[in-house]
């Protein structure tokens, strides 16, 4: 188990590290699988494999952003949440909360419950921060991941 496994365990997270540079979040296995591949289809490598399920509560969501903000070879952070059991406003909360820490890039896809409230409260936010993208398509927003990704 790595050092990366080993934080999000004990915060009850799913997360496998891998040896990209996109961290991946995002709120179920299906999801976050499909996300990993259409990030490797795009050109681009995740950094690991986190579902944090339907029901995480905010301090595991904000755990995982913060740690993987602070690995060495992420990049970008990308969120992919459907907002189904999920409340979206949560999701738009949490990243209010700790874009002042974050020193990465962050793309944001997200779909469902409250997701205009939520799309609203982030734009909002691109005044603090330069670097957070909301962006509703998926292929658009895995596009952008990967070439933010890419940037030296």
């Amino acid at each position: 188990m790595t050092r990366m496994e080993r934080i999000a365990y004990l915060s009850n997270v799913s997360l496998i590290e891998l040896h990209g540079k996109i961290g991946v979040i995002s709120n179920g296995a299906g999801m976050c699988m499909a996300t990993n591949d259409m990030i490797n289809a795009f050109g681009g490598t995740s950094s690991n494999f986190c579902e944090l399920g339907g029901l995480t509560d905010a301090d595991q969501f904000l755990e995982v952003l913060l740690l993987l903000n602070d690995t060495k070879n992420t990049k970008v952070i990308f969120l992919n949440y459907f907002g189904g059991i999920s409340d979206l406003n949560m999701t738009a909360d949490v990243i209010s909360k700790c874009i002042k820490l974050l020193t990465k890039p962050i793309v944001v896809r997200l779909r469902g419950q409250h997701e205009a409230e939520a799309h609203k409260s982030l734009n909002e936010l691109k005044n603090q921060y330069k670097e957070l993208y909301v962006i509703s398509d998926f292929t658009d927003a895995v596009e952008h991941a990967v070439v933010l990704s890419k940037r030296s």
